[in-house]
């Protein structure tokens, strides 16, 4: 948390008022709400901004002062580091696990004013010794034919969706468990060492049934349940037939029991026939848009940051999504209908 003297949040609310340089005028509110008591949670989902960058800005305050934090620095200049702030840059992530290029390209130009492009920064990291560690993945059990031969239907009830938007939606369904614990993954570390992170011990989870507007990234429907069953699709069903009462519903989901099992099944022929069930070839995670999403709220939220009671670990899980619209920018990038084969 910032504490700010009087007189610095004078000068902070005044220069709030008049900036209109969208960066400068971020890095004076972060400050502001962290005055005023906010958490680093509110402040990333009230500005938009991840959690590294209003950490990175808390210490950047701490460590140069008012003046110079208020001053941008941009230089273009996409030349070499010096020799002291190369050993900055060591430090930094040793201690603060950067996950991607862009995140190492924007403090380098918060830090010391000059820009690099990815393949600049990644030539620097190696040859600093740094090297970017990635988790192994198993061999696909995906039939390729089988895929194909979905995609085209699926791709044919999206057109057909889209045309007709007044009486057809399509949701993507899948369900997810985020556990309460940070997880190991990949990101920028130093050769030969460990970057470590605070984890607990419980093996508590957020069990979430949920659908993905496949032509509106910021529709998201979840069912929060002990338990994802049948009980929790007829839920999760009901909340999106409410949504769309005129409309035909096309869920695209795998072959989960719950997604399959017959009392579902009858259920909607009887009460919700405009509901139509689109089931996935096995083993396709990666035809199933929701997926993607999946993966971007544990880079956003539950990978690397630790959280101390499972309470409060739950609150800011379904929060994410109360406030996905906050993402909207990324999710328009990231959640495409472009798919690839396995």
């Amino acid at each position: 948390m910032i504490s700010l003297s009087d007189i610095e949040r004078f000068e902070l609310r005044k220069l709030q008022k008049k900036e209109r340089h969208s960066s400068l005028y971020i890095r004076i509110t972060v400050l502001l709400m962290s005055d005023s008591g906010f958490s680093v949670e509110q402040i990333e989902q009230s500005l938009g901004i991840d959690q590294t960058t209003v950490n990175r800005y808390f210490r950047m305050y701490e460590s140069v002062g008012i003046e110079s934090y208020l001053t941008l620095n941009y230089v273009g200049y996409s030349g070499k580091l010096t020799k002291s702030e190369i050993a900055i840059l060591d430090a930094e992530l040793q201690n603060f696990l950067y996950t991607t290029s862009y995140e190492v390209i924007a403090f380098i130009e918060e830090k010391f004013g000059k820009t690099y492009q990815p393949s600049g920064v990644t030539t620097l990291l190696n040859r600093i010794g740094f090297s970017y560690k990635k988790t192994k993945q198993e061999p696909s059990k995906a039939d390729t034919a089988k895929q194909e031969a979905f995609l085209a239907e699926m791709t044919t009830i999206l057109e057909d969706v889209a045309q007709n938007p007044e009486t057809a939606v399509a949701y993507f369904v899948d369900a997810v468990h985020p556990q309460h614990n940070t997880r190991p993954d990949y990101g920028w570390i130093k050769k030969g060492q460990e970057f470590t992170i605070a984890a607990n011990s419980g093996r508590k989870r957020v069990n979430i049934n949920g659908a993905l507007n496949a032509h509106n990234v910021t529709d998201i429907v979840i069912d929060e349940a002990d338990t994802i069953n049948y009980e929790s699709m007829k839920r999760l069903v009901v909340k999106l037939v409410n949504q769309n009462p005129n409309s035909t519903l096309y869920l695209f989901h795998d072959n989960a029991r719950y997604y399959y099992a017959k009392e579902l099944k009858k259920w909607l022929e009887q009460t919700y026939p405009s509901v139509k069930q689109v089931f996935l070839p096995p083993y396709s995670p990666n035809l199933n848009l929701i997926e993607r999403l999946w993966k971007f709220t544990k880079k956003k939220i539950i990978n690397y940051d630790y959280y101390q009671t499972f309470d409060e670990f739950k609150k800011t899980v379904l929060d994410f999504f109360k406030n996905i619209a906050i993402y909207k920018q990324e999710l328009n990038n990231l959640l495409t209908l472009n798919f690839h084969i396995a």
